[in-house]
């Protein structure tokens, strides 16, 4: 079951009106409460008010119908900031299909809880404030969740088909739509079933990104609609970072840039100099998108007047404690360096008072320390600096320019080539690799005492025990005793072979790229990050026309998708 607190559209003149919502997840049902009366609400529109299922003061449940199509209002139709009947909810809409069902005395049930909705005033501090803001909606946790469930409902689902005799033959008969595997309640012969829509409004973006993605995977496990990502988890799996998310208010300008891979998409301003070489913004209210291997600085039309490879940044400084925390990609020459500083979002009373320029810049600390450290292809070893705690962006750009001169425009030589964005689609490719390199780890791998030393870290890895096992086989012959080990003195010359090995610094290779490749050779997926590139095309660029001087032509967010989709030989799915 899933709790939330949503506003629902009555009919005819009957308006919005607050109720509680609950989501069976195990039999597709939705279920709603009476209008809440006397509600007390916080200036920011959101309710104060949370009472526990079963209470004595919830309203009693109304309600509830077996859900067969979710429509996302703000993805189909385009609300307009301009307008004054505008809400931050509207961009929250929800359109629930479903076929009316008896409601039981007994329902809904208590259990399985997946998480409870998250009430206003809820934080996460110490040492889950850094998963928090990686993960600030818990898809991930839902995933894990709603994959076990499903999981058990197939397991007894195959059960209840053995002990009832069910030939194969007779399963293969059904078409896969008729398939249905959530849990089919029985159905009464005296009510009457009818179509219902019910158009509600999330109160905050967490409900309505966990609703929207908890009723579809749902939705796709009976084969009614496509699954999130595909049913895949919702993060890459060459690094463990969560996706990125794009705005509802800027859906329909950066959708395309939903198909692919993106951890970070953050309003703010990017600043540069003047003719004095004093700071200034030059770039005010502008999106950065951090990909998994390169930065975008965009307007918020979607054009591209600024980006950088994450193989040329050396350095990664940020301030979180400045007035307005801000973070610097400092890059080798001849690429332009990022100066960035993350302000509100344009739109959203709510949002606005949510926004931490502090959170915003640890959570990007926290992806870049990960794509660079703990990606199955480590790019280069990136510097991170907590610049001084004092200095504000005046301040830092000053020092800084004493010692090293910013280069806020690209220097000659500079690629302008832009890497493939790579298609949410294709991570089915590099999940199916890493099972296959699980599945091919021996058990004799496995050592019955982990070997591991403090904060998990691992000593010996597979190709070290495989070395372990040939050398204790090579002393057990030279040996007449039964039981041999590795020699003390190997096996700590073998760890500072390692040890030496580890601190040499990383060395790029260059990515060689054919958008021919050869029959018959494998493809690797994840090993080489940022292995294929657009070369610079007239079709990816926009005039300047009546723009700053100060950048030359730009890229365009949807001729990017487009492009990359091609280059990699991928469909591109519908929207």
């Amino acid at each position: 079951m899933y709790y939330f607190r949503a506003e629902k559209q009555g009919t005819y003149f009957e308006g919005w009106s607050m109720r509680l919502f609950a989501f069976d997840s195990q039999r597709r049902h939705m279920y709603y409460t009476e209008r809440e009366k006397c509600v007390n609400r916080s200036p920011n529109g959101a309710t104060e008010t949370h009472w526990p299922t079963g209470s004595p003061t919830a309203p009693p449940w109304k309600k509830k119908f077996k859900v067969t199509k979710l429509v996302v209002v703000s993805t189909v139709h385009e609300f307009h900031l301009d307008d004054p009947h505008l809400k931050e909810t509207d961009f929250f809409t929800l359109e629930l299909h479903g076929r009316t069902r008896a409601l039981a005395s007994d329902e809904p049930p208590a259990e399985p809880l997946l998480i409870p909705a998250a009430t206003e005033g809820d934080g996460l501090q110490g040492a889950t404030l850094e998963p928090a803001n990686r993960d600030p909606f818990r898809l991930c946790q839902l995933y894990e969740l709603l994959r076990d469930q499903f999981s058990t409902l197939s397991r007894n689902q195959g059960l209840r088909a053995t002990a009832s005799a069910i030939s194969v033959s007779s399963q293969s008969a059904l078409s896969e739509t008729d398939q249905v595997r959530t849990i089919q309640s029985p159905r009464s012969t005296s009510a009457k079933e009818r179509h219902i829509v019910a158009t509600i409004r999330c109160c905050n973006e967490e409900d309505f990104r966990q609703v929207w993605y908890i009723v579809q995977m749902v939705l796709g496990f009976d084969r009614l609609t496509i699954r999130p990502y595909r049913g895949l988890p919702p993060y890459d799996p060459r690094n463990g970072i969560p996706f990125g998310h794009i705005p509802m208010h800027l859906w329909h300008t950066f959708m395309e840039l939903e198909n692919s891979v993106f951890y970070v998409f953050i309003r703010g301003d990017l600043v540069g100099h003047d003719h004095e070489g004093n700071a200034e913004v030059w770039l005010p209210n502008a999106y950065l998108c951090i990909t998994h291997d390169m930065v975008l600085v965009m307007r918020e039309n979607g054009t591209i007047p600024r980006w950088i490879h994450l193989y040329n940044v050396n350095t990664f400084e940020y301030n979180t404690v400045a007035k307005r925390p801000f973070f610097a990609f400092l890059t080798d020459d001849p690429s332009p360096d990022v100066l960035f500083i993350p302000k509100p979002p344009v739109y959203g009373p709510v949002a606005i008072s949510n926004f931490s320029g502090k959170k915003v810049v640890l959570n990007v600390c926290s992806i870049l320390r990960e794509a660079c450290f703990a990606s199955n292809g480590i790019r280069r070893a990136t510097e991170f600096l907590d610049a001084d705690w004092a200095s504000s962006v005046r301040e830092y750009f000053n020092t800084k320019e004493k010692t090293r001169r910013f280069k806020f425009s690209p220097l000659d030589g500079f690629d302008h080539s832009f890497s493939c964005l790579i298609p949410k689609v294709h991570l089915a490719r590099v999940w199916r690799e890493v099972l296959r390199e699980q599945n091919a780890r021996s058990h004799d791998d496995v050592a019955a005492i982990p070997l591991e030393g403090t904060g998990g870290q691992t000593i010996l890895s597979g190709a070290d025990m495989k070395s372990v096992r040939h050398q204790m086989e090579v002393e057990r012959s030279r040996s007449h005793d039964e039981i041999v080990g590795m020699p003390l003195d190997k096996l700590l010359g073998h760890r500072r072979e390692r040890l030496n090995a580890s601190l040499e610094a990383p060395k790029i290779r260059p990515d060689n790229f054919s958008r021919n490749p050869t029959q018959g050779s494998e493809e690797v997926v994840y090993q080489e990050p940022g292995a294929q590139y657009i070369c610079p095309d007239t079709s990816l660029k926009v005039s300047n026309t009546g723009r700053e001087k100060k950048f030359g032509l730009e890229g365009k967010v949807d001729e990017l998708v487009n492009a990359s989709f091609a280059a990699m030989g991928i469909a591109k799915p519908s929207s």
